[in-house]
Parts: C-alpha cells; sequence; structure tokens
C-alpha cells in the first residue's frame, strides 16, 4: 500500500504539483475546522449555562465559533475550486504526455501481450483516474485526521474511550486496506476478461459487425458469449464485495457497542453532575458523525482497486524503451539499404525474414510479391522503422532506419497500409493530414485527389471538401471501401517524400481500377523511389525490380518480363491469377 501511495505522488508531482498540494492543504483545513467547531460548540453551550465568567467569557466563544464557521466556508469554497482546478491540470499535463510517449516508444510494444494490460490501462481516460486516486487518498488522510481530532475530545471523558475509538477506527483503516488488496487483484485478474468484453460488444454495436451478425442471425450466440462472460466478472465481484461487507458488519457493530457505551457514561455523569451540558451535548452530537466518517472511510479505502491499475500502468508505460532519433541527417539523394536482415517479431521463435538484401534508389520502384506470410508487410515495418532488425542492418541514406527521428521520418516516406484510416473528420482534413503544412491549401487537396483517381469525389459530395465524414457530425456521410482507400492514398501523394510505401492500399477496388490507379500513380512518384506490396502481380508490373518472397527468403529477383521468362513461383502464381480472371471474365459473358 505505501509503494502504491508513493506512485500516486510522484506522479501528481510530475503532473500537477501546485494544484495537488493547494487540494491537501484545504482538505486537511477542512477536516480539522470539524473538532475545533466542535470545541467552540461546547464552549458556547457551557456559557449559555452560566459556565462562563463574566461578559467576555460569555461572548468570546460565540465570536471565536463564527469565525471558524465563517472560515469553514470559505475553506470548502476553496476545496471546491482546487478540486476542479486539479482535475483540469491533470487533463492537461497527463493525457499529452502520455500521448507524446505512445508516439516516442517502440513500437514492439503494440504488439507485446505482456504490454496489453498497460495499454488497456492508459487508454481509459488516465488522468480522470489519477485525479480520482490522488483525492480519495487525500480525504481518506482528511478523515483520518477529523476522527482523531474527534477522539482528543473523548480522552477528556475518559482514556478507555478514546483509546477504544482510536483503534476501532485504526482496526477500520486495516479492513479497507485488506479490502482494496481483494479488489486489486480482482482487477488485475479481470482486465484481460474486459479486454474481451469490450471486444464482443463492439461486434454487437458496430455498424460493419453488426450487420454481419444480422445476416447471419448470430448475434445471438455472441449475446449469450459476452452474458457468461460478464456473469463470471460479476459473481467474483459480488464474492469479495461479499466478504468486505461482512468486515465492514463487524467493524459497524463494535462501533455501535462503543456508542451505547459511550452513551450510557455520558447520561450517568451527567446525571451525577460530573460532566458540564456543553461537554455532554458535544459528546452526544459527535456519534453520528463518528457513524458517518467511518461509513465514508470505508467506502474510500475500499473504491481505489481500479484506479491503483491506471497508476502502475503509468509508471509502467514511463519506463517503456523509447526510440531515439539520431541527429544525423539522411543523404541529400537518400538510398534504402537492406544488409543480411533477418527478424523475427518479440517473444517469437520463428524468423519472418530471413538474409534478405536489397537497395533502393529514388527513382526506382520496388515490388514485393509472395504468400500470405511471406514477410512482405514486415520489410515496410522495417524500413519505416518500427522494428530493429534481428540481423543486418537496414539504412536509408546511410542512418539506421530506427534513428531516423520522427521529422527525418517524414521527409524520407509516406505510406498507405493495409489497414488503413479515415478518420471522422472533413474530406479536406481528410486528405490534408498527410502533409500539415498544407492543411488548408485547397489547391494541393484537388491536386492529390486528381492523382487517386477522386477529382470527382468533391463534387459528388453535399459540401464538397468540407463534408463530414462519418457520423458525428451533422450531414456526415460514409464512403464505400474503395472509396476510403483511393482518400487513404490520396492523403499520402500530399507528401513530398522521397519514398511511397503502399502496402496493399487497393485491395477494396477491382483489378481494372487497381491498374487504371497504379498507371496514374506511376506519374506521381516519377523520380521519386516507391516499395509496393499487391496481392495482384498484374500491378507489379510497373515496378523496376521484382522480389519474390518465400518463407521469409528472396526466392527470386528481377523485373516482371525477366521473371516470366524464367519460370518459377512468380510466374506459377501471375498464371494461377490470370486464370481466376479469364474464368470470371467467361461466367461473366455466359
Amino acid at each position: 500500500m505505501a509503494e502504491k501511495i508513493k506512485r500516486c505522488f510522484r506522479l501528481m508531482r510530475l503532473f500537477a504539483l501546485g494544484e495537488a498540494v493547494r487540494y491537501a492543504v484545504f482538505s486537511l483545513l477542512s477536516a480539522l475546522s470539524v473538532p475545533l467547531a466542535a470545541l467552540l460548540t461546547e464552549r458556547c453551550v457551557n456559557a449559555v449555562a452560566g459556565a462562563g465568567e463574566g461578559e467576555a467569557g460569555f461572548w468570546g466563544p460565540f465570536a471565536a465559533l463564527s469565525a471558524v464557521l465563517f472560515l469553514s466556508v470559505l475553506i470548502g469554497h476553496f476545496l471546491r475550486v482546487s478540486d476542479i482546478s486539479l482535475t483540469e491540470a491533470l487533463q492537461k499535463g497527463c493525457t499529452p504526455k502520455i500521448i507524446d510517449k505512445l508516439n516516442r516508444m517502440d513500437y514492439a510494444y503494440f504488439d507485446s501481450a505482456s504490454a496489453a494490460d498497460v495499454l488497456e490501462c492508459v487508454s481509459r481516460d488516465p488522468a480522470q483516474s489519477l485525479a480520482r486516486l490522488y483525492k480519495t487518498l487525500i480525504r481518506c488522510a482528511a478523515l483520518a485526521v477529523r476522527i482523531f481530532s474527534l477522539s482528543l475530545l473523548y480522552f477528556r471523558l475518559s482514556a478507555a474511550f478514546g483509546t477504544a475509538l482510536c483503534v476501532l477506527m485504526a482496526a477500520e483503516i486495516v479492513i479497507g486496506i485488506f479490502s482494496n488488496r481483494q479488489f486489486s487483484r480482482l482487477y488485475g485478474e479481470e482486465l484481460p476478461r474486459e479486454r474481451k468484453l469490450a471486444c464482443l460488444g463492439d461486434l454487437l454495436t458496430q455498424k460493419g459487425p453488426v450487420f454481419d451478425l444480422k445476416l447471419n442471425r448470430s448475434a445471438g450466440y455472441v449475446k449469450e458469449m459476452q452474458n457468461r462472460l460478464a456473469d463470471s466478472v460479476l459473481r467474483e465481484r459480488v464474492r469479495i464485495s461479499l466478504k468486505a461487507e461482512r468486515w465492514y458488519l463487524a467493524g459497524l457493530i463494535l462501533m455501535t457497542a462503543w456508542t451505547a457505551a459511550l452513551l450510557c457514561a455520558l447520561i450517568g455523569r451527567r446525571l451525577a453532575g460530573m460532566l458540564e451540558l456543553g461537554t455532554f451535548c458535544t459528546l452526544l452530537g459527535s456519534c453520528p458523525l463518528l457513524t458517518q466518517v467511518q461509513a465514508e472511510l470505508s467506502y474510500y479505502l475500499s473504491s481505489m482497486g481500479k484506479d491503483w491499475f491506471v497508476v502502475r500502468a503509468l509508471e509502467e508505460l514511463s519506463g517503456f524503451r523509447e526510440v531515439c532519433g539520431s541527429e544525423e541527417d539522411a543523404d541529400a539523394r537518400p538510398e534504402i539499404v537492406f544488409s543480411h536482415v533477418s527478424f523475427r517479431y518479440p517473444g517469437t521463435e520463428r524468423f519472418v525474414l530471413r538474409d534478405v538484401s536489397f537497395t533502393l534508389s529514388p527513382g526506382e520502384t520496388l515490388a514485393l510479391a509472395g504468400a500470405n506470410g511471406s514477410g512482405k508487410s514486415t520489410v515496410i515495418k522495417l524500413l519505416c522503422g518500427l522494428y530493429e532488425p534481428t540481423e543486418g542492418a537496414v539504412t536509408v541514406g546511410g542512418v539506421s532506419a530506427s534513428g531516423l527521428s520522427p521529422a527525418g521520418r517524414s521527409r524520407l516516406f509516406s505510406a498507405v497500409f493495409q489497414d488503413f484510416l479515415t478518420y471522422n473528420v472533413t474530406v479536406a482534413e481528410n486528405v490534408g493530414l498527410g502533409d500539415v503544412r498544407n492543411l488548408f491549401c485547397e489547391e494541393k487537396i484537388r491536386e492529390a485527389l486528381k492523382k487517386s483517381e477522386m477529382d470527382g469525389l468533391a463534387d459528388s459530395l453535399p459540401m464538397g471538401l468540407q463534408t463530414p465524414l462519418g457520423h458525428l457530425d451533422e450531414g456526415g456521410v460514409e464512403l464505400s471501401g474503395g472509396q476510403r482507400q483511393h482518400l487513404a492514398i490520396a492523403r499520402a501523394c500530399m507528401s513530398d517524400a522521397w519514398f511511397y510505401l503502399l502496402d496493399e492500399p487497393t485491395a477494396a477496388v477491382d483489378p481494372v481500377a487497381e491498374s487504371r490507379l497504379y498507371r496514374s500513380f506511376a506519374s506521381v512518384i516519377r523520380g521519386k523511389g516507391a516499395v509496393l506490396v499487391s496481392h495482384r502481380l498484374a500491378s507489379a508490373a510497373i515496378a523496376d525490380t521484382i522480389l519474390v518472397l518465400d518463407g521469409g527468403r528472396i526466392a527470386q529477383r528481377g523485373t516482371h518480363a525477366r521473371l516470366m521468362e524464367r519460370g518459377g513461383l512468380y510466374r506459377e502464381m501471375f498464371e494461377k491469377q490470370s486464370s481466376w480472371y479469364r474464368g470470371e471474365e467467361q461466367a461473366g459473358e455466359a
């Protein structure tokens, strides 16, 4: 528990130190105002009952009580303001740093099962979780201060009553910490199941999966899977909650017994004339307050389990290895060099690439061909510096691909991946994000759309280039799969990079449209370099060199014409695809 608290405080010092200190100070002052007000109330009652001596002795406690009550109102106001300021400061200080860290860290973590829980936690509004956890800790501290300050009042009645109250409250804290550990363990075990629940929920709510499930009448099965998993999670939560509730009930019974004994002692001493009226009223009136504080303390101590994981995830995230960009710039006319590259993904033993070597200069086009799993997309990832080779080296302009700075990488590469994205912003922004320097240059955007065979898109939409995509905004439209792929290619065309990387960017368009697009794209990349990955080998014919990958090795190398002459794997795949298309054409004519 102590280590967890240290983690939380370290993060608060990093993200919002000033606001965190102010919130703690006002919380503790608010806690101290309660026993102080109780003590002054006792003196006021005694003064009214005639215990005070003279007029000064009569009005003094009332003036002091009024001042304390006024100050407590001000402290409460400042506490609420600091509460809001703390949350705002964490949102501004925490979220941007997390995003920066995610952009800088080694891409291998996104493929790591051990890092999945960390990434899951930091994706759930970690600033709110951190703020909630810190506030809960401070509230617990403030409640403890309030309780043990009030206990000093009971020591005046009897050392036994004061000591018993301290012991009861200490036991309550121990029970709360124990419950917190149980819930923390539970949430840790639940994280993988929660990810699966979220995935099943997406299947039942998102447009694409819902259509598929509805068509196949399989939504009921997925819903049943979700219910079974949710029930297993709920049963474990209920079990631990009932266990914590039994401990809480035991503490409440002991507190009730202490209160009953206190009432007997108070009434007996008051009737015997051994207790002043003010002291009697103050101690009697504090009993409900103590019960309320006990309940709040128990709740806060047991409610922190889930937020602890976010704090731990933030600390683990800060320790994730970053890919540090080199200060060295690539050559003025950079050349890509793969030198005896072998690669296996982190945590696996199988090599995806083995002894791959090639060079590519600006002005040259390279196509990667091969079956699924042959390593084509891995070549693109290594080229972008997302991974470092297990063996060998990948350099661009004499600089390691993984050591390129973000600015240097954007000057070198413009890419369209097979899992491309369309953003829920306007058409113009979707294209302009390929080069933020020209984000609002309509001429450049229209030129990029033309290069990607999409020059008629803007005129066909209700608001032209300013038409929002998706349904987040009023008047938003949905594009077809082929249109979205053309849009992603237009985004790549915005860049003036040295190399264009196209990893299966045309899978959703028909072969004729793909061929036309690549012919158009050939003019875009004139004088530039390009790496093309496509399952349709007819598109590879525009490349200067084709690498045929088989089992992670280069099986063949050459132009389309030379490879067709030699025979082998490339010719076999090409003729098989050609026969498919001929068969489709004949079926269409029939």
